[in-house]
Parts: structure tokens; sequence; C-alpha cells
């Protein structure tokens, strides 16, 4: 079990250099920096599962930190590699790896005092990760583009009654699971039993069309959520049965 996330964790070491490289490379030849952040940094892997798979090695590098097993038996290496891995998932531009980041920062911290280690030392370097994950996120040029669309987002979902402009307007990732959240828990809301699994998509399409969202229902947008998913296709009991 150790060897094996530990070669999880070497894989996705591997993989940083590579996609940086490769970035680069790409970024010189076409004289677009854009291949250094999200899609086309993660070259085959989508950002967030990329993001994702490096926050567990982060995970698993802090878990072995508290346990005073250092890469190599290197103590300076490792420690560098927490840091390399944070700034990886921040030229990301995940926002799911943003948070999946916090997540195993937070979990690190429990890890470290679970096994005794100095509630200082625990706190301390969770404290520079998340500053340092925080601040890379936010003035990377990619990721900070990213995440002030999703606060803009959040703070004022965007509208558009012009289905004419609407076909030719893209919605940022953020403003599309709202509008997936918000048409799947009307039909949650209409359809206690849900509406059965074949019947979910054209039903949510419905929804769309009902809210003035012509893109989500062009593309044919699931729920974008497990849960209000479930509760869509077959209502309430199934949403407590994979809550509980």
């Amino acid at each position: 079990k150790e060897k094996t996330m530990l070669w999880f964790v070497y894989g996705c070491l591997a993989f940083i250099p590579l996609a940086i490289g490769y970035g680069l490379y790409r970024s010189i030849t076409l004289n677009d920096f854009g291949y250094l952040s999200y899609q086309e940094l993660g070259i085959y892997f989508h950002p967030s599962y990329a993001a994702t798979y490096q926050a567990l090695a982060l995970f698993i590098l802090i878990h072995h930190a508290s346990l005073k097993q250092f890469l190599f038996n290197k103590k300076w290496l490792h420690y560098s590699a927490l840091f390399l891995v944070v700034l990886f998932i921040s030229m990301l531009a995940s926002k799911a790896g943003l948070i999946a980041v916090l997540m195993s920062i937070a979990a690190g911290v429990w890890i470290f005092i679970k096994n005794k280690q100095p509630k200082i030392l625990a706190f301390g370097i969770a404290t520079l990760l998340a500053i340092f994950s925080l601040a890379t996120f936010k003035y990377l040029p990619g990721a900070g583009a990213r995440l002030d669309s999703a606060v803009n987002d959040v703070e004022g979902p965007q509208t558009n009654n012009n289905i004419a402009a609407e076909k030719t307007v893209a919605y940022s990732s953020t403003a599309l699971r709202l509008v997936t959240w918000s048409a799947s828990w009307q039909l949650i809301k209409s359809n206690p039993l849900g509406v059965g699994t074949g019947d979910t998509t054209p039903e949510l399409v419905k929804q769309y069309n009902a809210m003035g969202e012509t893109y989500a229902a062009e593309k044919n947008l699931n729920a974008h959520n497990q849960f209000l998913q479930m509760g869509a296709e077959h209502g309430w009991p199934a949403v407590f049965m994979i809550i509980g």
C-alpha cells in the first residue's frame, strides 16, 4: 500500500516537468503562453482531474512528512516538492483543484497532530502552503482570471434573454454550473420521486429553455452534481440513499 502511494506520487511529480516543459515548448514555438495554463497545460488530462490527482499526491507527501519519511531521505527535497505541487495546481487554474488543495492542507494538519508532531509545525506548514496556494492562484494570469470570473458569476449570475445573442456567448464554467444546479433543483422540487434515468436530460433541457438558458439547452448539460443528478433521476429517496 505504501509503495503504491509512493509510486503514485512519483508519477505525479514526474508529470509536472513534462507538462511544464511541453507547455514552454509550445508557448515559445507558437508565441502563445496560454499553453502554460489550464487545459493546454494538462495535455491529455482535464485540468480538474490533473489538479485533483496532484492534490492527492500533496496529501500523501504531507502524510509522509508527518512520519518523517522524506523523499529520498532528503527533507529539503520533500518540502520543496510540496510547494512545487501547489504551484503546478495553480498553473492548471482549476477551481476544483484549489478546493482540493485546501482540503488536503486541512487534512494534513489533522494527520500531523494525529502523528504527534508539534502543532506549531503543523499549522506553520499548513499556513505557508495555503498562503502560497491562494497567492499563486490569484496572481498567475490564467488562474487569476478564472477565479475573478467565478467570483463575478456567483455575485451576479449571468443572464441573457436575447436568444440570438445567447447562441454566440459562451458561459464560464461557473455560470453554467449555477444554471444546471438551479434547473436540477427545480426539477427535483417538481418531481420528488424523480423523472427517470432516460427522461432526465430532456426534462432538464425543458427547464433550461424555460429559464432562457438556450446555450445549456443546446449542450444537453446534465446537473454537474451527483446529488442533484440522482435527485432529478430518482427523487429524494435516491438523494437520501447516497447521503447515507
